[in-house]
């Protein structure tokens, strides 16, 4: 884990943190709960959570310490190749902070801010409780239109622990989706990552010796070299 910070020191970064810029919203428990309103809070928490120091200090962590450096899917390629991200799952941060934050509400009658909220979940973080995978960019925005999936199997972070402490303030429809990644098969979820196998598709419209014919003229060859049909093996390409 990274260096041990007390909530104290955890809370001054996180409400150090300029609320005109990163969505300070205060929410009282009395309010009668709007959808509208609440997704706006929500929201203005992942807002302060991407954008916090804390936040940036654990992804770092996570890349560095627990090598979740390589894509989960593409081996051995790495932040060295591409731009790897890091990616919540089964849930995503939305539906994280909106269980923390309800059940603030269930236990506590005072109001709070997008701030206390973050950083409860930023803590969840640092306790291991949030699941998390390394993806490449590519592969993350697929995960995000449903084209590919990710196993439970694969998400690192103790996902049970948050389930057990927070189901009964996670909303119906996170559950169901929780119920159905739990309940999909092995062999569901290779169909549907087929698309992330290397298919070469090749171009029909030409032959390799029409396209020998028409450069033969065109590229100065030695006397080894051979690009008539019949040698086509011998192209350094």
């Amino acid at each position: 884990m990274p260096k041990s910070k007390n909530d104290r020191e955890i809370e001054r970064e996180v409400d150090g943190v300029d609320g005109d810029s990163y969505g300070l919203v205060e929410f009282y428990p009395s309010y009668a709960i709007d959808k509208k309103r609440w997704d706006r809070f929500v929201k203005a928490v992942e807002s302060i959570i991407r954008r916090c120091l804390e936040y940036k200090d654990y992804v770092t962590y996570l890349r560095d310490e627990v090598d979740l450096d390589e894509d989960i899917f593409l081996s051995k390629v790495t932040s060295q190749d591409v731009r790897i991200e890091i990616h919540h799952s089964p849930l995503t941060l939305y539906e994280i902070t909106d269980a923390v934050a309800n059940q603030f509400i269930r236990k506590n009658e005072k109001p709070f801010s997008s701030f206390t909220i973050a950083n409860e979940v930023i803590r969840l973080h640092y306790k291991d409780m949030v699941g998390v995978v390394p993806l490449s960019k590519t592969v993350h925005d697929l995960v995000h239109s449903g084209k590919v999936l990710i196993p439970i199997s694969a998400v690192h972070g103790n996902v049970r622990e948050f389930v057990k402490q927070y189901h009964r303030d996670m909303n119906r429809d996170t559950l169901k989706k929780l119920e159905c990644a739990l309940l999909r098969r092995k062999e569901d979820i290779m169909e549907i990552n087929k698309i992330l196998k290397l298919d070469i598709r090749y171009n029909p419209s030409r032959t390799l010796e029409e396209f020998v014919s028409e450069i033969s003229g065109l590229l100065p060859m030695g006397d080894e070299t051979d690009i008539s049909p019949e040698h086509s093996d011998n192209i350094p390409f």
